[in-house]
């Protein structure tokens, strides 16, 4: 699966490097050009028909949210937060919702520390085990 074409929305200014590798990957990203946290209601209104989210712990992400950026999207933060619970899958660490008025719990949110995040959120799961297999990715 190509991340060209991929919608993905930044929630904070972000090392030109970590910045590099979306462009470079194709995607199209919008970002909260700021240092301060993003108000709940500027997320709310930039979050629908994304394909990746890409924020920070101090982010409001809550049901709200993750109901306004549908059940497709993919979620990278570097630490959980309440309401998450933690699996290993792929060399990653994936979290599942929670709560029963958000997303069905098949639709996964990633939760990466570390660049590896990023590979796994603009990359088809299946993809990262093909490579996982064929010894070809290793977590950062």
């Amino acid at each position: 699966m190509s991340s060209a074409g991929k919608k993905v929305y930044i929630t904070r200014r972000v090392p030109q490097p970590g910045f590099d590798i979306l462009k470079n990957a194709g995607c199209e990203i919008s970002i909260w050009d700021s240092d301060e946290a993003i108000p709940k209601e500027e997320l709310l209104n930039n979050v629908p028909g994304i394909d990746g989210l890409f924020c920070m712990l101090t982010d409001p992400i809550d049901v709200e949210i993750l109901n306004a950026a549908g059940k497709k999207v993919y979620i990278t933060r570097r630490i959980p937060q309440p309401g998450f619970d933690i699996l290993k899958n792929a060399g990653c660490e994936i979290s599942i919702w929670d709560s029963d008025e958000a997303i069905p719990k098949e639709e996964l949110l990633n939760n990466v520390p570390g660049i590896d995040g990023l590979f796994c959120m603009l990359t088809d799961p299946i993809d990262v085990e093909i490579l996982n297999a064929a010894g070809l990715y290793t977590s950062a």
